[in-house]
């Protein structure tokens, strides 16, 4: 619980508005319910996934994520886990 308290008392810069630390706790949360699935379909844990990892691609927030130890973790988690799944790139916008 210690990283999730250092996402919700770090400072809201200017690069990090309300929306993007509540994109990154709620990636947080899917990855860990992810891991903990014990049965039944992971499609909906990926495809939020997947969602939110899209979100942050154009972001380009990996950096700072690395040189703050306690998120970093999430970003690490979160390739490791598209690496699992042989999702490289994000997915290509839908035009409906």
């Amino acid at each position: 619980m210690k990283n999730i308290e250092s996402i919700q008392e770090m400072p809201v810069q200017e690069e990090f508005s309300k929306e993007i630390i509540d994109n990154l706790l709620e990636l947080h949360r899917q990855l860990i319910l992810l891991e903990q699935l014990d049965g039944g379909s992971k499609i909906p844990f990926l495809r939020k996934i997947v969602i939110l990892r899209d979100y942050f691609w154009d972001l380009d927030i990996e950096e700072y994520l690395y040189d703050h130890e306690d998120l970093g973790y999430i970003y690490d988690n979160l390739e490791r886990l598209m690496e699992e799944i042989k999702i490289y790139v994000p997915f290509p916008k839908r035009t409906s």
